[in-house]
């Protein structure tokens, strides 16, 4: 196998893959499946700042000091196994995972980026900065080490936005296409003003929204500064309510473009570009694409995106639905942009075939995470992020094909570890010790760890921390507050499949106490921070578990 694609489809829900609807909408992705395994995969994660840290890694979302900076610190991704193998390996990357913090171009010797790197100050200081400004208003930390974290990592994000090209596109040019010189001016007066008054760009990060502080990019905080913005504020929240009431009057999810749109290019720009020059390339290539078309399904500007393909598909889109039944329910743009992307995967197969490389290709395909629509559940854990791991979000599919050579055992689980554990053992290259994945082909897990400390900065001292725990027959969310475990949420997934119905209040003691001593098992370095230095147990019906009052 001289030619290895490695897919990533942004909130693929397994079910999109493996229900009669999908034979009609996805042709071709079904057809890959029918040749090759579908096995059903657990996410450790329910966003993809979780779930790529554990695929590519093979370790927890928390381990190493948490998902702040995304594999960063961990000590070795499988990209870079694969590449001492000799394989050439390239990187599309359609989401940005936290730029120069997330490090996913590990292992890669073509890293092409499709979103506008724009959106990365909104993240980090969204995501981040604001949590370690927080720490400071309390006295938590100094000013001094407030001003010293801003300077050296927002400093490290602008470089990186000034040295590494965008993606030339012609309907987003000013979004995604290479810098002007007044952005590249604007970019250097920032740094100035970073490295001489830190001040005042603290200054900036307390009272600017994230979403808008690009606009501000190299502009000295003032009164006037700050007057624009409320305006500009005040009006960004109208056009949300607006938004919100249209989506509510035509029980519809549409996203309009705001002021300054997330963008990222459809998979049928990146499939071109994975493409060129690919025939003269001798070597054994490893190729990477991650597309976020399903992920966006629900936004407007998406939808313009190949604007006439889309409109030729939604007839069959409309067919599918109709004439086919399931019991899961679907979005029509989710599946009007999963035909989508299975036609222009059409087009790439095409290609590869007719430049002769189909013989020697492998293609794993998978999700980092499901994607979930029931409006209930989202608003009742509208509070509870950390809790939005029912199955529909979790569950992804994993495609290989062509493939038949070995044969699943399936006695257990699998997680988003054992994708690149998967697709080392095919290649037969040695997992490294730092490795948690456990190969499709192996017996796998009896029980799967999805965690996270919920939206934002992963401080694992001192935040809630979330685990879901995933068996064959039942499944356990619990939270850490503090010294404390709360026992939340158990289904009972023999009878109530969409996990409708929390049984905790009546579950039997064995149940919870097997769910805790295997987390206790895998986790015992996260818990024995938070105080639980032995295995909790729970004395009958108790939902509550102290770190200071744990039973042997």
């Amino acid at each position: 196998m001289k030619n290895i694609f490695f897919i990533i489809i942004d909130a693929l829900r397994f079910d999109s893959l493996n229900d009669d609807v999908s034979k009609k909408i996805a042709p071709n992705l079904k057809k890959l499946c029918d040749e090759g395994i579908l096995q059903k995969v657990t996410t450790n994660g329910q966003t993809t700042k979780f779930a790529l840290p554990s695929i590519f890694t093979q370790t927890f979302p928390l381990d190493y000091g948490g998902y702040n900076y995304g594999i960063k610190n961990k000590p070795r991704s499988f990209v870079e196994l694969i590449q001492k193998k000799n394989f050439f390996c390239r990187m599309f990357e359609g989401h940005d995972v936290d730029g120069p913090f997330g490090c996913m171009e590990r292992g890669f010797n073509y890293n092409g980026c499709y979103y506008d790197k724009r959106i990365l100050l909104e993240g980090f200081i969204k995501k981040k900065l604001l949590y370690d400004v927080k720490k400071w208003q309390l006295g938590e930390i100094s000013k001094k080490e407030i001003l010293k974290t801003i300077q050296k990592e927002i400093l490290e994000i602008l470089n990186f936005m000034k040295k590494q090209e965008r993606v030339k596109h012609s309907s987003f040019e000013d979004k995604i296409g290479p810098y002007s010189e007044r952005e590249k001016k604007l970019l250097d007066k920032e740094i100035a003003l970073l490295t001489d008054f830190p001040e005042l760009i603290l200054e900036k990060i307390i009272k600017i929204n994230p979403y808008f502080y690009y606009d501000y990019i190299g502009k000295k905080p003032s009164n006037l500064t700050f007057l624009k913005f409320k305006i500009k504020n005040k009006l960004f929240s109208y056009k949300k309510k607006l938004q919100t009431t249209f989506n509510r009057i035509f029980s519809t999810e549409i996203h309009f473009v705001p002021s300054r749109p997330k963008v990222s290019l459809s998979c049928k720009k990146m499939f071109l570009d994975a493409l060129k020059n690919y025939e003269r390339h001798n070597l054994k290539i490893f190729t990477y694409i991650h597309f976020m078309d399903l992920h966006d399904h629900h936004v407007f500007y998406q939808f313009f995106e190949d604007f006439f393909s889309k409109v030729r598909l939604i007839p069959r889109v409309f067919i599918a639905r109709s004439k086919n039944k399931t019991n899961n329910p679907r979005k029509f743009t989710y599946d009007l942009a999963l035909c989508n992307i299975d036609y222009q995967f059409s087009i790439f197969l095409k290609k590869l075939e007719k430049m002769k490389k189909m013989k020697d290709s492998i293609f794993f395909i998978t999700g980092d995470h499901g994607e979930g629509w029931d409006t209930m559940r989202l608003k009742e854990l509208k509070k509870d992020f950390g809790f939005r791991t029912y199955s529909e979000l979790l569950t992804v599919p994993f495609v290989i094909s062509p493939f038949k050579s070995k044969q699943l055992k399936n006695s257990n689980l699998f997680d988003s570890m054992s994708i690149s554990a998967t697709i080392l053992d095919i290649l037969d290259i040695k997992q490294h010790s730092s490795f948690k994945g456990k190969s499709i082909f192996s017996k796998g897990n009896k029980i799967i760890i999805t965690e996270s400390c919920g939206r934002g900065n992963a401080d694992i001292e001192k935040k809630d921390i979330f685990f879901t725990l995933t068996a064959s027959k039942y499944k356990l969310f619990c939270k850490i507050e503090g010294k404390v475990m709360l026992l939340k949420r158990l289904y009972s997934l023999e009878s109530d499949a969409r996990e409708l119905k929390n049984i905790i209040n009546s579950a039997p003691s064995k149940v919870l106490n097997d769910f805790l001593s295997y987390l206790y098992s895998k986790r015992k370095e996260i818990l024995t921070i938070r105080g639980f230095r032995k295995i909790p147990r729970l004395d009958h019906s108790n939902v509550k578990v102290k770190a200071d009052h744990l039973v042997n």
